[in-house]
């Protein structure tokens, strides 16, 4: 099933405490909405990220939120279809063993994400590393190439992990 993932940022003061200005590439805590189920009032965090595909550059996020009780990862790119439902991707972390996997894609293909146990396995890896690579592999197209620097992402996860019961 499809669903759409796209997260708005209904207040922009941080939920978190940061130890310095938030930067491009820095952990950001929000207050969020899905806009499908109509819900807001959660915590997340999301992290800027470059896109190259096809000879063009783009930005977007990669962010993970808690909304009762279920925690969602999605990655979105601006300007970009990512691909329809399963979205193969391979991902790298801080130039280790390339891992191969598949997500959901969101409505209309502008974002992919993972929901539950998936999510919070993926968010864990990101303990303690400082890039994310990922490689979207697309049907009859160039693959799309990102870039995420998630250093601080076990701080940073803190309150979203508590809210949604997990141990960050």
């Amino acid at each position: 099933m499809q669903e759409k993932c796209r997260i708005f940022a209904l207040v922009g003061a941080p939920l978190l405490a940061m130890s310095s200005p938030a930067a491009a590439n820095d952990w950001m805590a929000v207050r969020a909405g899905e806009l499908l189920r109509e819900r807001s009032g959660s915590v997340a965090v999301t992290v800027g990220g470059v896109f190259n595909a096809e000879g063009k550059s783009a930005t977007g996020r990669l962010s993970a939120y808690c909304m009762d009780n279920a925690t969602v990862v999605t990655i979105e790119a601006s300007d970009l279809f990512l691909g329809m439902s399963p979205i193969h991707f391979k991902y790298q972390l801080d130039g280790g063993a390339a891992k191969s996997v598949q997500w959901d894609a969101c409505v209309g293909g502008e974002c992919m994400g993972v929901w539950n146990d998936k999510s919070v396995a993926f968010l864990r890896e990101l303990f303690d590393r400082r890039e994310l690579k990922i490689e979207i592999i697309r049907n009859h197209q160039q693959p799309i190439m990102a870039s995420f620097h998630v250093s601080g992402a076990r701080t940073s996860l803190e309150a979203l992990a508590h809210r949604c019961g997990w141990k960050s």
